[in-house]
């Protein structure tokens, strides 16, 4: 969201230069797809649910930041 990507600017991303924020938004974007990944682990029966749901969740939130990085892409190409 627009709060965590000025901290990773250390102030307002919009006032950085466009190449400073592209850098910015893909830095972001690839700190949130490492925390993405799972680790391989023996899962049981009882916790198949939970690992569908985590996995469903995960590709969501995948989606919410992808999306939010075009969109600040595009933004910032119109500067």
């Amino acid at each position: 969201d627009q709060d965590s990507l000025n901290a990773a600017a250390g102030g307002n991303l919009l006032e950085k230069s466009p190449q400073d924020a592209l850098t910015i938004i893909e830095n972001k974007s690839k700190v949130r797809s490492s925390r993405s990944k799972s680790i391989a682990s023996p899962v049981n029966a009882c916790d198949i649910n939970s690992s569908s749901e985590i996995a469903k969740l995960t590709h969501a939130v995948n989606q919410q930041t992808s999306a939010v990085t075009t969109t600040m892409t595009a933004m910032l190409k119109q500067l």
